[in-house]
């Protein structure tokens, strides 16, 4: 089953003032308004709203598409749909345009230099619905976003792992990030990955806003920095709970990190080989 381009639903629905993301009947009266795309307003119906169509549907107009990003012909559509929920599809475009960012980065910085290194995402981001025991069952599995291979040796090896993060600050400014937080959870998925795999670990941070050509808006992508895992853990300065969230995160200072064109020299010295033997001979701590 999938909607037609211009399907609605009505008030005899039994999903009216239902959350159109959870699968079961979970109330909501939060009405969600989204500039979107008609290949995305499917895209998000099919595969994130339990093929329920949108209350509304606007008039068409020129400007950014909600989630993929691009200048196109879109339309306001509306949706029932919980705050908690509309920060997950709130983050897509986001995590779209970061993914986006950084294979453009490596390709443009990182390519040149080493072409053998190939960058390959594996954790790709899923657009679906809320699924009442997914997440905990997803939890007790360690994932990564990227892995890189050495194509130039036999059987093209994986060789390190990247986490990317993503945020709207800068972090070696004045004005960006005073603290770089990464979840406890994810810290311990990457060590995780780490000690299974035998591999070292990066952590990437794409800095990611917003555009706006009004009333539509996009997230784009500006700059990505980048320090391995190690580094990282030795400029920790507290783990503490997260405002307003049942979840620890751990605090770190910004100055762990450097802007990704650094990164081909830490390349050339073979620095995920020096990561790779002190993985094997130190071990990776874990958080406090």
């Amino acid at each position: 089953m999938s909607i037609e381009f211009r399907d609605v639903l009505t008030p005899d629905s039994p999903f009216w003032e239902k959350c159109a993301r959870h699968q079961n009947l979970s109330t909501s009266r939060n009405i969600a308004p989204l500039f979107l795309c008609d290949e995305c307003a499917i895209r998000l119906t099919n595969d994130c709203f339990n093929q329920r169509p949108p209350i509304y549907h606007g008039q068409g107009l020129v400007g950014y598409c909600g989630l993929c990003n691009e200048w196109r012909e879109i339309a306001l559509r509306q949706w029932f749909i919980d705050p908690i929920c509309l920060n997950v599809v709130y983050g897509y475009p986001k995590s779209i345009a970061a993914c986006k960012l950084i294979f453009e980065k490596w390709h443009e910085i990182v390519t040149p230099h080493f072409p053998n290194l190939e960058l390959q995402e594996i954790d790709v981001v899923q657009i679906e619905p809320f699924i009442p025991g997914k997440r905990s069952a997803l939890s007790k599995k360690a994932a990564i976003d990227f892995q890189v291979t050495d194509n130039s040796l036999e059987g093209k090896p994986v060789v390190f792992f990247i986490e990317l993060k993503t945020g709207p600050s800068s972090l070696l400014d004045d004005q960006g990030m005073r603290e770089f937080q990464l979840d406890v959870n994810d810290y311990v998925d990457i060590v995780n990955v780490m000690r299974a795999e035998e591999k070292p670990a990066y952590v990437f941070h794409a800095q990611v806003t917003e555009e706006y050509s009004l009333p539509t808006k996009r997230s784009i992508g500006k700059a990505v920095w980048w320090t391995d895992i190690f580094t990282l853990r030795a400029n920790l300065k507290q783990v503490r709970h997260r405002r307003g969230e049942d979840k620890d995160a751990g605090y770190y200072d910004p100055k762990a990190f450097h802007l990704l064109d650094t990164f081909p020299r830490h390349l050339g010295a073979k620095g995920y080989l020096a990561l790779a033997k002190r993985l094997s001979e130190e071990g990776i701590a874990d958080l406090p």
